[in-house]
């Protein structure tokens, strides 16, 4: 069942899970997917049904279960990965259990089990990534500040799509180039620096969500409600 799972996430992501170690996130994510879905199946009602109905209480009897089920595999993914030949070099096993990084695998979870994807899909790294360092190196960063971090990258896709057009589209030296990042509220410190972002790469069609080597202080922001 969980080599069946690891090709077929695989096969999704095609040539996106060379980026190897944020790919982890959507194994484990799609682990803690099937969980859910198999606990909301026993109700005879769909996933999104019940979440629509009564998001609170569901989300408070799902959410344990699908931390519990991300968790217990963090070890055998990664054994099965590097036995697949699709991890070689990758931080210690307790990075990907930090509280931090689980509690993003949930949200890809609830993402997976909710369905209607509008977005390319959000690979998460435990550590800092040198993908996010090349994407933001040169750049003046704009943030895009948010709260609710859950489908964040459907609201996410059409800024950073807009403004990849416009970087193409303007004459070349007429700008700084910019860089538009996702930032939750708690990645950000008292002096408004982001510890961790979320940034599109329109080349592998993918967004990349990491920790920063050092806190960065966006030249602007821009606050979603």
């Amino acid at each position: 069942m969980t080599r069946d799972l690891v090709h077929r996430i695989r096969s999704e992501l095609g040539p996106r899970a060379a980026v190897a170690v944020p790919a982890v996130s959507r194994y484990l994510a799609a682990v803690a997917a099937a969980s859910l879905q198999s606990e909301a199946e026993r109700s005879g009602v769909s996933f999104a049904a019940r979440f629509r109905r009564d998001r609170r209480a569901f989300l408070e009897h799902l959410v344990p279960l699908a931390e519990r089920a991300a968790c217990d595999a963090v070890a055998p993914i990664l054994a099965l990965l590097r036995r697949e030949s699709l991890l070689d070099d990758a931080p210690p096993e307790d990075a990907f259990r930090a509280p931090e990084y689980q509690e993003r695998i949930v949200h890809l979870a609830l993402e997976q089990c909710l369905g209607h994807a509008a977005a390319p899909p959000l690979l998460v790294s435990p550590v800092p990534e040198p993908e996010l360092a090349r994407l933001l190196a040169g750049t003046t960063p704009i943030a895009v500040v948010f709260d609710a971090p859950l489908a964040i990258t459907h609201e996410l896709y059409p800024l950073a799509t807009d403004l990849y057009v416009f970087a193409v589209d303007r004459p070349e030296g007429s700008l700084p180039p910019l860089a538009l990042a996702g930032v939750l509220t708690s990645w950000l410190n008292q002096r408004a620096e982001a510890g961790r972002a979320i940034l599109l790469d329109p080349e592998r069609d993918l967004f990349l969500e990491a920790p920063l080597t050092g806190p960065s202080r966006p030249a602007a922001a821009l606050l979603l409600a």
